[in-house]
Protein backbone atom coordinates (compact mmCIF):
# COMPACT_ATOMS: atom_id res chain seq x y z
CA UNK A 1 0.00 0.00 0.00
CA UNK A 2 1.39 3.61 -0.84
CA UNK A 3 1.76 5.87 1.62
CA UNK A 4 -0.81 8.86 1.46
CA UNK A 5 0.84 11.73 -0.59
CA UNK A 6 2.22 14.72 1.19
CA UNK A 7 0.81 17.96 1.11
CA UNK A 8 3.72 19.37 -0.91
CA UNK A 9 2.97 16.56 -3.08
CA UNK A 10 -0.15 16.99 -3.72
CA UNK A 11 1.05 21.02 -4.95
CA UNK A 12 3.69 19.71 -7.40
CA UNK A 13 1.33 17.35 -8.82
CA UNK A 14 -1.29 19.84 -9.40
CA UNK A 15 1.10 22.73 -10.91
CA UNK A 16 2.29 19.93 -13.27
CA UNK A 17 -1.34 19.58 -14.23
CA UNK A 18 -2.22 22.95 -14.50
CA UNK A 19 -2.04 25.01 -18.26
CA UNK A 20 1.38 27.16 -18.02
CA UNK A 21 -1.23 29.68 -19.73
CA UNK A 22 -5.53 30.23 -19.11
CA UNK A 23 -7.03 28.94 -22.45
CA UNK A 24 -9.33 32.24 -22.06
CA UNK A 25 -6.20 34.39 -21.54
CA UNK A 26 -5.07 32.67 -24.37
CA UNK A 27 -7.83 33.49 -26.60
CA UNK A 28 -8.05 36.98 -25.44
CA UNK A 29 -4.74 37.35 -26.27
CA UNK A 30 -6.10 36.07 -30.18
CA UNK A 31 -8.42 38.08 -30.18
CA UNK A 32 -6.38 41.42 -29.44
CA UNK A 33 -3.77 40.28 -32.21
CA UNK A 34 -6.75 39.92 -34.87
CA UNK A 35 -7.83 43.25 -33.31
CA UNK A 36 -4.57 45.18 -34.35
CA UNK A 37 -4.23 43.10 -37.85
CA UNK A 38 -8.05 44.12 -38.72
CA UNK A 39 -6.92 47.97 -37.27
CA UNK A 40 -3.71 47.25 -39.20
CA UNK A 41 -4.81 46.39 -42.26
CA UNK A 42 -7.78 48.60 -42.27
CA UNK A 43 -5.38 51.43 -41.90
CA UNK A 44 -2.81 50.36 -44.61
CA UNK A 45 -5.60 49.90 -47.33
CA UNK A 46 -7.51 53.13 -46.62
CA UNK A 47 -4.28 55.43 -46.36
CA UNK A 48 -3.29 53.20 -49.26
CA UNK A 49 -6.84 54.38 -51.31
CA UNK A 50 -6.93 57.64 -50.20
CA UNK A 51 -3.59 58.32 -51.72
CA UNK A 52 -4.24 56.38 -55.00
CA UNK A 53 -7.61 58.82 -55.18
CA UNK A 54 -5.56 61.90 -55.14
CA UNK A 55 -2.80 61.00 -57.21
CA UNK A 56 -6.01 60.36 -60.00
CA UNK A 57 -7.76 63.34 -58.90
CA UNK A 58 -4.62 65.60 -59.63
CA UNK A 59 -3.43 63.88 -62.55
CA UNK A 60 -6.77 65.35 -63.95
CA UNK A 61 -6.16 68.88 -62.72
CA UNK A 62 -7.75 68.58 -59.17
CA UNK A 63 -6.25 70.57 -56.46
CA UNK A 64 -6.53 68.81 -52.87
CA UNK A 65 -4.60 71.07 -50.86
CA UNK A 66 -6.40 72.83 -48.50
CA UNK A 67 -3.42 75.52 -48.40
CA UNK A 68 -4.46 76.53 -52.25
CA UNK A 69 -7.74 78.15 -51.05
CA UNK A 70 -6.35 80.14 -48.43
CA UNK A 71 -6.74 83.40 -49.68
CA UNK A 72 -3.34 85.19 -49.88
CA UNK A 73 -3.39 88.77 -47.47
CA UNK A 74 -4.02 91.97 -49.09
CA UNK A 75 -3.25 95.86 -48.72
CA UNK A 76 -5.91 97.38 -45.50
CA UNK A 77 -6.85 100.00 -47.87
CA UNK A 78 -8.11 97.97 -50.29
CA UNK A 79 -9.82 95.39 -48.77
CA UNK A 80 -13.70 95.48 -48.32
CA UNK A 81 -13.81 94.27 -45.06
CA UNK A 82 -11.16 96.63 -43.68
CA UNK A 83 -13.79 99.41 -44.74
CA UNK A 84 -15.62 101.07 -41.99
CA UNK A 85 -17.91 98.60 -40.44
CA UNK A 86 -17.75 96.08 -43.02
CA UNK A 87 -16.42 93.36 -40.64
CA UNK A 88 -18.50 93.87 -38.06
CA UNK A 89 -21.86 93.86 -40.38
CA UNK A 90 -21.04 91.06 -42.67
CA UNK A 91 -19.27 88.63 -41.12
CA UNK A 92 -20.95 86.46 -38.36
CA UNK A 93 -19.23 86.56 -34.76
CA UNK A 94 -17.58 89.89 -36.27
CA UNK A 95 -19.75 92.28 -34.32
CA UNK A 96 -18.68 92.92 -30.72
CA UNK A 97 -19.96 90.71 -27.95
CA UNK A 98 -23.33 92.69 -26.34
CA UNK A 99 -23.82 94.49 -29.76
CA UNK A 100 -27.45 94.75 -31.74
CA UNK A 101 -27.84 92.58 -34.67
CA UNK A 102 -26.23 93.84 -37.53
CA UNK A 103 -28.99 93.02 -39.97
CA UNK A 104 -30.87 95.86 -37.42
CA UNK A 105 -28.32 98.16 -39.05
CA UNK A 106 -30.67 97.95 -41.92
CA UNK A 107 -34.11 97.42 -40.89
CA UNK A 108 -36.96 100.41 -41.15
CA UNK A 109 -36.61 102.16 -37.97
CA UNK A 110 -40.23 102.72 -37.92
CA UNK A 111 -41.65 100.05 -39.61
CA UNK A 112 -44.61 100.16 -41.99
CA UNK A 113 -47.49 100.34 -40.60
CA UNK A 114 -50.42 99.22 -43.28
CA UNK A 115 -54.10 101.07 -42.42
CA UNK A 116 -56.76 98.32 -40.91
CA UNK A 117 -59.23 99.80 -42.91
CA UNK A 118 -59.66 97.43 -45.92
CA UNK A 119 -58.62 99.69 -49.37
CA UNK A 120 -61.88 100.11 -51.47
CA UNK A 121 -61.00 99.60 -54.85
CA UNK A 122 -64.54 99.48 -56.45
CA UNK A 123 -68.31 99.68 -55.72
CA UNK A 124 -70.44 96.88 -57.95
CA UNK A 125 -73.80 97.61 -58.60
CA UNK A 126 -75.49 94.68 -60.01
CA UNK A 127 -78.69 95.38 -62.89
CA UNK A 128 -81.10 93.95 -65.00
CA UNK A 129 -79.92 93.84 -68.88
CA UNK A 130 -83.12 95.63 -69.71
CA UNK A 131 -82.72 98.37 -67.34
CA UNK A 132 -82.08 101.97 -68.18
CA UNK A 133 -78.29 103.23 -68.16
CA UNK A 134 -77.74 104.47 -64.93
CA UNK A 135 -76.17 108.38 -64.95
CA UNK A 136 -73.73 107.74 -61.52
CA UNK A 137 -72.40 104.67 -62.93
CA UNK A 138 -69.29 106.91 -64.01
CA UNK A 139 -66.61 104.15 -65.21
CA UNK A 140 -68.51 101.66 -67.22
CA UNK A 141 -71.13 99.19 -67.88
CA UNK A 142 -70.68 95.69 -68.31
CA UNK A 143 -72.10 91.90 -69.44
CA UNK A 144 -71.59 89.33 -66.90
CA UNK A 145 -72.04 86.92 -69.55
CA UNK A 146 -69.59 89.10 -71.90
CA UNK A 147 -65.95 87.17 -72.51
CA UNK A 148 -64.36 90.80 -72.62
CA UNK A 149 -65.67 92.04 -69.05
CA UNK A 150 -62.81 90.83 -66.83
CA UNK A 151 -59.99 92.10 -68.44
CA UNK A 152 -62.19 95.73 -69.18
CA UNK A 153 -62.84 95.45 -65.04
CA UNK A 154 -58.90 94.21 -64.64
CA UNK A 155 -58.05 97.44 -66.24
CA UNK A 156 -59.77 100.04 -64.63
CA UNK A 157 -58.93 98.63 -61.25
CA UNK A 158 -55.29 98.62 -62.72
CA UNK A 159 -55.70 102.36 -63.55
CA UNK A 160 -57.50 102.89 -59.99
CA UNK A 161 -54.13 101.71 -57.90
CA UNK A 162 -51.43 102.43 -60.49
CA UNK A 163 -48.59 100.00 -61.43
CA UNK A 164 -48.10 98.13 -58.23
CA UNK A 165 -44.94 94.89 -57.92
CA UNK A 166 -44.51 92.53 -55.02
CA UNK A 167 -41.51 93.29 -52.67
CA UNK A 168 -39.12 91.18 -51.91
CA UNK A 169 -40.22 90.49 -48.37
CA UNK A 170 -43.87 90.32 -49.86
CA UNK A 171 -45.39 93.88 -49.17
CA UNK A 172 -47.50 95.31 -51.80
CA UNK A 173 -45.58 98.25 -53.43
CA UNK A 174 -47.64 100.97 -55.72
CA UNK A 175 -47.16 104.24 -57.36
CA UNK A 176 -50.23 106.00 -55.86
CA UNK A 177 -50.66 106.49 -52.11
CA UNK A 178 -54.00 105.27 -50.46
CA UNK A 179 -55.73 108.89 -50.48
CA UNK A 180 -54.74 109.53 -54.40
CA UNK A 181 -56.71 106.28 -54.75
CA UNK A 182 -60.08 106.99 -55.94
CA UNK A 183 -62.40 103.77 -56.01
CA UNK A 184 -64.57 103.41 -59.35
CA UNK A 185 -68.55 102.56 -60.00
CA UNK A 186 -68.94 99.74 -61.88
CA UNK A 187 -72.23 98.43 -63.22
CA UNK A 188 -72.37 94.76 -64.11
CA UNK A 189 -75.94 93.56 -65.97
CA UNK A 190 -77.47 90.26 -64.95
CA UNK A 191 -80.45 88.58 -66.36
CA UNK A 192 -81.05 87.91 -62.34
CA UNK A 193 -80.24 89.08 -58.74
CA UNK A 194 -76.78 88.05 -57.90
CA UNK A 195 -76.01 86.59 -54.42
CA UNK A 196 -72.88 87.85 -52.34
CA UNK A 197 -71.26 84.49 -53.05
CA UNK A 198 -72.19 84.33 -57.03
CA UNK A 199 -70.41 87.75 -57.12
CA UNK A 200 -67.53 86.39 -55.06
CA UNK A 201 -67.00 83.56 -57.35
CA UNK A 202 -66.98 86.29 -60.46
CA UNK A 203 -64.33 87.87 -58.99
CA UNK A 204 -62.31 85.49 -57.18
CA UNK A 205 -61.93 83.17 -60.52
CA UNK A 206 -61.66 86.30 -62.81
CA UNK A 207 -60.13 88.91 -61.08
CA UNK A 208 -58.18 88.27 -57.66
CA UNK A 209 -55.38 86.25 -58.72
CA UNK A 210 -54.36 89.52 -60.89
CA UNK A 211 -55.31 91.43 -58.48
CA UNK A 212 -53.25 89.82 -55.17
CA UNK A 213 -50.13 89.33 -57.12
CA UNK A 214 -49.93 93.00 -57.72
CA UNK A 215 -51.39 94.28 -54.59
CA UNK A 216 -52.75 92.48 -52.27
CA UNK A 217 -56.03 90.08 -50.67
CA UNK A 218 -59.56 90.92 -52.64
CA UNK A 219 -62.10 90.98 -50.27
CA UNK A 220 -65.84 91.06 -51.84
CA UNK A 221 -68.20 92.85 -49.23
CA UNK A 222 -71.99 93.43 -49.07
CA UNK A 223 -73.05 96.87 -49.31
CA UNK A 224 -76.75 97.05 -50.26
CA UNK A 225 -79.31 95.47 -52.10
CA UNK A 226 -77.53 94.26 -55.69
CA UNK A 227 -74.33 96.38 -54.02
CA UNK A 228 -70.84 95.22 -53.51
CA UNK A 229 -67.54 96.42 -51.86
CA UNK A 230 -64.77 95.02 -53.81
CA UNK A 231 -61.56 95.93 -51.31
CA UNK A 232 -57.57 95.26 -50.98
CA UNK A 233 -56.36 93.63 -47.19
CA UNK A 234 -54.44 95.23 -46.44
CA UNK A 235 -54.40 98.53 -48.27
CA UNK A 236 -50.85 98.51 -50.28
CA UNK A 237 -48.07 100.55 -49.66
CA UNK A 238 -47.20 103.54 -51.87
CA UNK A 239 -43.59 103.69 -52.98
CA UNK A 240 -42.72 107.51 -51.58
CA UNK A 241 -43.72 106.27 -48.06
CA UNK A 242 -41.39 103.00 -48.29
CA UNK A 243 -38.40 105.29 -49.47
CA UNK A 244 -39.39 107.60 -47.06
CA UNK A 245 -39.51 104.99 -43.84
CA UNK A 246 -35.95 103.69 -45.49
CA UNK A 247 -34.17 107.25 -45.67
CA UNK A 248 -32.95 106.98 -42.43
CA UNK A 249 -31.20 103.91 -43.56
CA UNK A 250 -28.91 105.72 -46.35
CA UNK A 251 -26.22 106.46 -44.08
CA UNK A 252 -25.66 102.47 -43.68
CA UNK A 253 -25.91 102.01 -47.57
CA UNK A 254 -23.45 105.09 -48.77
CA UNK A 255 -20.99 102.78 -46.16
CA UNK A 256 -21.53 99.83 -47.63
CA UNK A 257 -21.50 101.05 -51.38
CA UNK A 258 -18.02 103.12 -50.62
CA UNK A 259 -16.55 100.07 -49.21
CA UNK A 260 -17.72 97.98 -52.88
CA UNK A 261 -14.85 100.44 -54.33
CA UNK A 262 -12.28 98.67 -53.12
CA UNK A 263 -10.88 95.80 -55.46
CA UNK A 264 -10.63 93.35 -52.73
CA UNK A 265 -12.43 91.46 -49.79
CA UNK A 266 -10.89 89.34 -47.40
CA UNK A 267 -12.68 88.50 -44.23
CA UNK A 268 -10.30 88.61 -41.12
CA UNK A 269 -10.04 85.20 -39.19
CA UNK A 270 -8.60 81.71 -38.82
CA UNK A 271 -7.84 80.21 -42.51
CA UNK A 272 -5.51 77.46 -41.63
CA UNK A 273 -8.35 75.18 -40.13
CA UNK A 274 -11.22 74.85 -42.70
CA UNK A 275 -13.54 74.54 -39.68
CA UNK A 276 -12.83 77.87 -38.41
CA UNK A 277 -12.91 79.92 -41.18
CA UNK A 278 -14.88 83.43 -41.27
CA UNK A 279 -18.08 82.75 -42.51
CA UNK A 280 -20.13 86.03 -44.09
CA UNK A 281 -23.18 86.97 -42.33
CA UNK A 282 -25.78 85.78 -44.49
CA UNK A 283 -29.04 87.29 -42.99
CA UNK A 284 -27.60 90.82 -42.69
CA UNK A 285 -26.60 89.90 -46.47
CA UNK A 286 -30.34 88.81 -47.39
CA UNK A 287 -31.35 91.81 -45.39
CA UNK A 288 -29.69 94.07 -47.44
CA UNK A 289 -30.36 92.60 -50.82
CA UNK A 290 -34.00 92.87 -50.12
CA UNK A 291 -33.97 96.42 -49.07
CA UNK A 292 -31.74 97.60 -52.16
CA UNK A 293 -34.36 95.86 -54.34
CA UNK A 294 -37.57 97.21 -52.71
CA UNK A 295 -35.52 100.86 -53.14
CA UNK A 296 -35.10 100.05 -56.80
CA UNK A 297 -38.94 98.92 -56.73
CA UNK A 298 -39.99 102.16 -55.24
CA UNK A 299 -37.75 104.54 -57.80
CA UNK A 300 -39.26 102.71 -60.53
CA UNK A 301 -42.98 102.89 -59.80
CA UNK A 302 -42.59 107.02 -59.20
CA UNK A 303 -40.18 107.15 -62.81
CA UNK A 304 -37.23 107.69 -61.26
CA UNK A 305 -34.44 105.47 -63.38
CA UNK A 306 -31.31 106.62 -62.18
CA UNK A 307 -31.96 106.64 -58.57
CA UNK A 308 -32.77 102.88 -59.21
CA UNK A 309 -29.84 102.07 -60.90
CA UNK A 310 -27.86 103.45 -58.19
CA UNK A 311 -29.55 100.87 -55.65
CA UNK A 312 -29.59 98.28 -58.69
CA UNK A 313 -26.07 98.53 -58.82
CA UNK A 314 -25.18 98.23 -55.52
CA UNK A 315 -27.32 94.86 -55.06
CA UNK A 316 -25.29 93.51 -58.21
CA UNK A 317 -22.44 93.89 -55.98
CA UNK A 318 -23.32 92.49 -52.63
CA UNK A 319 -22.16 89.12 -53.47
CA UNK A 320 -18.77 89.74 -53.05
CA UNK A 321 -18.93 90.08 -49.65
CA UNK A 322 -20.24 86.28 -49.60
CA UNK A 323 -16.21 85.33 -50.72
CA UNK A 324 -13.03 86.03 -50.00
CA UNK A 325 -11.50 87.93 -53.51
CA UNK A 326 -7.62 88.55 -53.93
CA UNK A 327 -5.25 89.23 -56.75
CA UNK A 328 -5.01 84.97 -56.60
CA UNK A 329 -8.72 84.12 -56.98
CA UNK A 330 -11.62 83.36 -55.39
CA UNK A 331 -12.54 81.13 -52.34
CA UNK A 332 -15.88 80.96 -51.09
CA UNK A 333 -18.55 77.91 -49.69
CA UNK A 334 -21.56 76.25 -51.75
CA UNK A 335 -23.86 77.90 -49.16
CA UNK A 336 -22.34 81.49 -50.28
CA UNK A 337 -22.36 80.02 -53.71
CA UNK A 338 -25.99 79.96 -53.60
CA UNK A 339 -27.07 82.76 -51.85
CA UNK A 340 -24.89 84.13 -54.41
CA UNK A 341 -27.42 82.78 -56.92
CA UNK A 342 -30.65 83.90 -54.64
CA UNK A 343 -29.20 87.49 -54.80
CA UNK A 344 -29.08 87.48 -58.97
CA UNK A 345 -32.02 85.92 -58.58
CA UNK A 346 -33.32 89.29 -56.83
CA UNK A 347 -31.57 91.29 -58.99
CA UNK A 348 -32.79 89.94 -62.24
CA UNK A 349 -36.34 90.19 -61.00
CA UNK A 350 -35.82 93.54 -60.56
CA UNK A 351 -34.54 94.60 -63.95
CA UNK A 352 -37.64 92.95 -65.28
CA UNK A 353 -39.89 94.53 -63.08
CA UNK A 354 -38.81 97.98 -64.57
CA UNK A 355 -38.88 96.55 -68.18
CA UNK A 356 -42.52 95.82 -67.54
CA UNK A 357 -42.92 99.03 -66.26
CA UNK A 358 -40.90 100.46 -69.15
CA UNK A 359 -39.38 102.61 -66.73
CA UNK A 360 -35.67 102.46 -67.57
CA UNK A 361 -34.17 104.39 -69.86
CA UNK A 362 -31.83 104.31 -72.58
CA UNK A 363 -28.93 105.18 -70.56
CA UNK A 364 -30.06 102.75 -67.60
CA UNK A 365 -30.51 99.91 -69.82
CA UNK A 366 -27.28 100.03 -71.54
CA UNK A 367 -25.43 100.56 -67.76
CA UNK A 368 -27.66 97.33 -66.90
CA UNK A 369 -26.22 95.34 -69.87
CA UNK A 370 -22.68 96.17 -69.26
CA UNK A 371 -23.79 94.56 -65.71
CA UNK A 372 -25.40 91.81 -66.83
CA UNK A 373 -22.44 90.56 -69.44
CA UNK A 374 -19.99 89.71 -66.49
CA UNK A 375 -22.69 87.50 -63.76
CA UNK A 376 -21.18 84.05 -64.29
CA UNK A 377 -22.99 81.62 -61.63
CA UNK A 378 -20.82 78.39 -63.04
CA UNK A 379 -17.03 79.41 -61.79
CA UNK A 380 -18.16 80.49 -58.21
CA UNK A 381 -20.13 77.12 -57.71
CA UNK A 382 -17.22 75.12 -59.45
CA UNK A 383 -14.78 76.94 -57.17
CA UNK A 384 -16.73 76.47 -54.09
CA UNK A 385 -17.34 72.93 -54.40
CA UNK A 386 -13.14 72.13 -55.46
CA UNK A 387 -12.61 74.58 -52.23
CA UNK A 388 -14.95 72.43 -49.91
CA UNK A 389 -13.58 69.37 -50.94
CA UNK A 390 -10.07 70.51 -49.79
CA UNK A 391 -11.59 71.60 -46.59
CA UNK A 392 -13.50 68.61 -45.60
CA UNK A 393 -10.54 66.42 -46.46
CA UNK A 394 -8.20 68.46 -44.38
CA UNK A 395 -10.49 68.24 -41.81
CA UNK A 396 -10.53 64.54 -41.94
CA UNK A 397 -7.24 63.73 -42.33
CA UNK A 398 -6.01 65.77 -39.12
CA UNK A 399 -8.62 65.44 -36.96
CA UNK A 400 -9.16 62.80 -34.34
CA UNK A 401 -12.19 60.09 -34.37
CA UNK A 402 -13.74 62.22 -31.44
CA UNK A 403 -13.60 65.44 -32.62
CA UNK A 404 -15.55 64.12 -36.34
CA UNK A 405 -18.46 63.01 -34.29
CA UNK A 406 -18.73 65.74 -32.27
CA UNK A 407 -19.01 67.70 -35.41
CA UNK A 408 -21.05 65.74 -37.45
CA UNK A 409 -23.34 64.03 -34.78
CA UNK A 410 -25.84 64.65 -32.63
CA UNK A 411 -25.09 66.32 -29.30
CA UNK A 412 -22.59 69.17 -31.03
CA UNK A 413 -19.39 69.75 -28.82
CA UNK A 414 -20.54 68.57 -25.48
CA UNK A 415 -21.87 64.78 -26.43
CA UNK A 416 -22.64 62.85 -23.21
CA UNK A 417 -21.93 59.44 -22.87
CA UNK A 418 -25.08 58.14 -23.41
CA UNK A 419 -26.06 60.18 -26.28
CA UNK A 420 -22.41 58.50 -27.60
CA UNK A 421 -24.18 55.02 -26.74
CA UNK A 422 -27.04 56.15 -28.57
CA UNK A 423 -25.55 57.26 -31.39
CA UNK A 424 -24.52 54.25 -33.42
CA UNK A 425 -22.55 56.62 -35.52
CA UNK A 426 -21.17 58.02 -33.36
CA UNK A 427 -19.59 54.88 -31.78
CA UNK A 428 -18.90 54.46 -35.39
CA UNK A 429 -16.15 56.85 -35.65
CA UNK A 430 -14.83 56.28 -31.66
CA UNK A 431 -14.18 52.67 -32.97
CA UNK A 432 -13.42 53.03 -36.19
CA UNK A 433 -10.21 52.24 -37.68
CA UNK A 434 -8.22 55.06 -39.14
CA UNK A 435 -8.17 53.89 -42.57
CA UNK A 436 -12.25 54.34 -42.89
CA UNK A 437 -11.97 57.76 -42.47
CA UNK A 438 -9.51 58.42 -45.10
CA UNK A 439 -12.07 55.71 -47.42
CA UNK A 440 -15.07 58.47 -46.80
CA UNK A 441 -12.25 61.17 -47.88
CA UNK A 442 -11.45 59.44 -51.24
CA UNK A 443 -15.86 58.95 -51.40
CA UNK A 444 -15.91 62.91 -51.11
CA UNK A 445 -13.32 63.86 -53.26
CA UNK A 446 -15.04 61.50 -55.88
CA UNK A 447 -18.29 62.16 -55.33
CA UNK A 448 -17.19 66.22 -55.82
CA UNK A 449 -15.25 65.55 -58.98
CA UNK A 450 -18.43 64.00 -60.73
CA UNK A 451 -20.17 66.73 -59.51
CA UNK A 452 -17.74 69.72 -61.00
CA UNK A 453 -17.80 67.42 -64.53
CA UNK A 454 -21.93 68.67 -64.46
CA UNK A 455 -20.78 72.27 -65.20
CA UNK A 456 -18.34 73.20 -67.95
CA UNK A 457 -17.51 76.09 -66.59
CA UNK A 458 -15.42 77.68 -69.51
CA UNK A 459 -18.26 77.50 -72.05
CA UNK A 460 -20.89 78.31 -69.38
CA UNK A 461 -23.13 74.92 -69.99
CA UNK A 462 -24.68 72.65 -67.79
CA UNK A 463 -25.65 68.88 -67.76
CA UNK A 464 -28.93 67.87 -66.65
CA UNK A 465 -28.62 64.36 -67.60
CA UNK A 466 -25.00 63.74 -65.85
CA UNK A 467 -26.42 65.66 -62.57
CA UNK A 468 -29.36 63.48 -62.72
CA UNK A 469 -27.06 60.09 -62.80
CA UNK A 470 -24.62 61.67 -60.12
CA UNK A 471 -28.22 62.10 -58.13
CA UNK A 472 -29.55 58.49 -58.76
CA UNK A 473 -25.72 57.20 -58.10
CA UNK A 474 -25.83 59.63 -54.51
CA UNK A 475 -28.93 57.97 -53.60
CA UNK A 476 -27.84 54.64 -54.19
CA UNK A 477 -24.49 55.27 -52.09
CA UNK A 478 -26.69 56.51 -49.03
CA UNK A 479 -29.09 54.28 -49.39
CA UNK A 480 -26.58 51.22 -48.46
CA UNK A 481 -24.89 51.91 -45.23
CA UNK A 482 -20.79 51.15 -45.14
CA UNK A 483 -18.26 52.41 -43.23
CA UNK A 484 -16.45 53.70 -46.33
CA UNK A 485 -19.73 56.16 -47.25
CA UNK A 486 -20.86 56.91 -43.54
CA UNK A 487 -19.00 60.60 -43.30
CA UNK A 488 -19.81 61.01 -47.09
CA UNK A 489 -23.77 60.88 -47.01
CA UNK A 490 -23.12 63.72 -44.35
CA UNK A 491 -20.96 66.00 -46.11
CA UNK A 492 -22.20 65.66 -49.72
CA UNK A 493 -24.91 68.42 -50.42
CA UNK A 494 -28.03 68.12 -52.59
CA UNK A 495 -26.30 68.46 -55.78
CA UNK A 496 -28.99 68.14 -58.09
CA UNK A 497 -31.16 71.32 -56.73
CA UNK A 498 -28.00 72.94 -56.37
CA UNK A 499 -27.26 72.70 -60.23
CA UNK A 500 -30.74 72.94 -61.13
CA UNK A 501 -30.96 76.58 -59.41
CA UNK A 502 -27.59 77.65 -61.06
CA UNK A 503 -28.49 77.00 -63.99
CA UNK A 504 -32.25 78.68 -64.26
CA UNK A 505 -30.64 81.51 -62.42
CA UNK A 506 -27.44 81.89 -65.27
CA UNK A 507 -30.39 81.86 -67.53
CA UNK A 508 -31.65 84.17 -66.46
CA UNK A 509 -29.40 86.86 -66.28
CA UNK A 510 -28.51 85.81 -69.94
CA UNK A 511 -32.27 86.43 -70.68
CA UNK A 512 -32.07 90.08 -68.57
CA UNK A 513 -28.99 90.59 -70.82
CA UNK A 514 -31.35 90.18 -73.87
CA UNK A 515 -34.38 91.41 -72.67
CA UNK A 516 -32.55 95.07 -72.23
CA UNK A 517 -31.43 94.72 -75.68
CA UNK A 518 -35.12 94.42 -76.76
CA UNK A 519 -35.79 96.90 -74.83
CA UNK A 520 -33.60 100.09 -76.19
CA UNK A 521 -34.64 98.27 -80.02
CA UNK A 522 -38.09 99.25 -78.91
CA UNK A 523 -37.41 102.31 -77.66
CA UNK A 524 -35.66 103.28 -80.95
CA UNK A 525 -37.87 101.35 -83.42
CA UNK A 526 -41.48 101.42 -81.60
CA UNK A 527 -41.34 97.98 -81.70
CA UNK A 528 -39.77 94.35 -80.65
CA UNK A 529 -37.55 92.97 -83.52
CA UNK A 530 -38.78 89.69 -85.41
CA UNK A 531 -35.43 88.27 -84.97
CA UNK A 532 -32.71 88.27 -81.87
CA UNK A 533 -30.08 88.84 -84.69
CA UNK A 534 -31.63 92.07 -85.33
CA UNK A 535 -29.86 93.63 -81.79
CA UNK A 536 -26.27 92.92 -82.95
CA UNK A 537 -23.89 94.30 -83.40
CA UNK A 538 -25.02 97.99 -82.30
CA UNK A 539 -27.24 97.01 -79.17
CA UNK A 540 -25.48 93.35 -77.81
CA UNK A 541 -22.07 92.26 -79.09
CA UNK A 542 -23.13 88.48 -78.96
CA UNK A 543 -26.85 86.90 -78.46
CA UNK A 544 -26.40 84.94 -75.26
CA UNK A 545 -26.66 81.47 -75.13
CA UNK A 546 -29.11 78.90 -73.47
CA UNK A 547 -26.95 77.19 -70.52
CA UNK A 548 -28.94 74.15 -71.42
CA UNK A 549 -27.36 72.66 -74.36
CA UNK A 550 -25.63 75.55 -75.60
CA UNK A 551 -27.94 76.84 -78.24
CA UNK A 552 -29.00 80.68 -78.44
CA UNK A 553 -32.04 81.77 -76.01
CA UNK A 554 -35.85 80.85 -78.01
CA UNK A 555 -37.22 84.00 -78.76
CA UNK A 556 -39.93 85.30 -80.98
CA UNK A 557 -42.64 88.41 -81.04
CA UNK A 558 -46.28 87.61 -80.36
CA UNK A 559 -49.27 88.89 -81.70
CA UNK A 560 -49.94 91.20 -78.91
CA UNK A 561 -46.67 93.61 -79.59
CA UNK A 562 -44.85 92.03 -76.66
CA UNK A 563 -42.47 89.10 -77.30
CA UNK A 564 -41.83 85.40 -75.14
CA UNK A 565 -38.26 84.68 -74.55
CA UNK A 566 -37.09 81.27 -72.48
CA UNK A 567 -34.37 78.82 -71.87
CA UNK A 568 -35.61 75.04 -72.86
CA UNK A 569 -35.17 74.16 -68.86
CA UNK A 570 -33.82 70.97 -67.42
CA UNK A 571 -35.85 68.74 -69.31
CA UNK A 572 -33.91 69.85 -72.12
CA UNK A 573 -36.92 70.29 -74.48
CA UNK A 574 -38.63 72.52 -76.23
CA UNK A 575 -42.03 73.26 -74.93
CA UNK A 576 -43.03 76.25 -76.80
CA UNK A 577 -42.53 78.64 -74.02
CA UNK A 578 -44.76 77.25 -71.17
CA UNK A 579 -43.73 77.22 -68.11
CA UNK A 580 -43.29 74.52 -65.14
CA UNK A 581 -44.76 74.33 -62.32
CA UNK A 582 -41.28 72.55 -60.73
CA UNK A 583 -37.23 72.60 -61.33
CA UNK A 584 -37.51 69.53 -64.27
CA UNK A 585 -41.00 70.74 -65.98
CA UNK A 586 -41.67 72.99 -68.47
CA UNK A 587 -39.41 75.74 -70.14
CA UNK A 588 -37.30 78.67 -67.99
CA UNK A 589 -39.75 81.47 -69.28
CA UNK A 590 -38.41 85.12 -68.41
CA UNK A 591 -40.51 87.23 -66.70
CA UNK A 592 -42.82 83.87 -65.65
CA UNK A 593 -43.94 83.32 -61.94
CA UNK A 594 -40.33 81.26 -60.31
CA UNK A 595 -41.27 77.70 -59.14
Amino acid sequence: MNAPATPLQNHQRSFRQRPLFPRYLFGLACLITLIILFYALENWRGKRAWEKCRRDLEAEGAVLDWGAYVPAPVPDNQNVFKAPRMQEWFVRGGAPEGAKSSSQYFAEQKPYQPNPTNLLLAVVQIVASNSLPDVQAGNGRFRLEDPATPSQIQALLDSTTGPGLIGTTGIKLVARSPEQIQAVRLLIESEQPLSTKAIRTFITSNLSQSLSSGHGRVVVETAGTNLFHITLSPAPRSAADYLEGTEGLSANINFLRDALQRPYARMEGDYQHPEARPIPNFITVRTVAQLLAQRTQSYLLLGQPEPALRELTTLHELPRLLHDTTASGKTLTLVAAMIDVAITGVYTATIADGLRLHAWGETQLASLQQQLVDIDLFAPLSESLQAERAGVCRFLETTGPGQIGKTFFQGGPNVRLWDKLQDKGYLLLELAPRGWVYRNMASVALLKQKALGILDSTNQIASPRKADELERETEVMLSHASPYTYLAGSVVPNFLKAFQTTAKQQAMASAALTACALERFRLAHGQYPDKLEQLQPQLIPQIPHDPIGGQPLKYRRTEDGQFLLYSIGWNEKDDGGVAGKSPVEGDWVWGASQW
